[in-house]
C-alpha cells in the first residue's frame, strides 16, 4: 500500500500538468490501448491530438489497476 501511495505522490509531484500532444497514430493508438478514452470526437480529428489531460491522467490509471490487480491477487490468496 505504500509503494502505490509513494507511486501516486511521486506523479503528482513530478507531472507537468499540460495535455499531451499526439503527434503519430502510432502514439495515439498506444495511448488508447492503456487508457480507453472514450471521446470519439478525438479519433476524427487530424494529428497532432491535443489531449485533454496530461500525461499523470494515464500513469495513474495504469498505477491504479496494478493496485487492484494486486489487491485480487492478495484477496484469494495468489500472492
Amino acid at each position: 500500500m505504500k509503494t502505490n501511495a509513494d507511486a501516486f505522490k511521486n506523479l503528482l509531484v513530478t507531472d507537468d500538468y499540460t495535455p499531451v500532444i499526439v503527434e503519430t497514430d502510432q502514439h495515439f493508438q498506444g495511448i488508447m490501448e492503456m487508457f480507453n478514452y472514450k471521446d470519439l470526437q478525438i479519433h476524427h480529428e487530424p494529428l497532432p491530438k491535443k489531449l485533454p489531460f496530461s500525461s499523470m491522467v494515464i500513469q495513474i490509471y495504469e498505477q491504479i489497476k496494478s493496485f487492484i490487480s494486486s489487491s485480487w491477487g492478495y484477496s484469494d490468496g495468489s500472492i
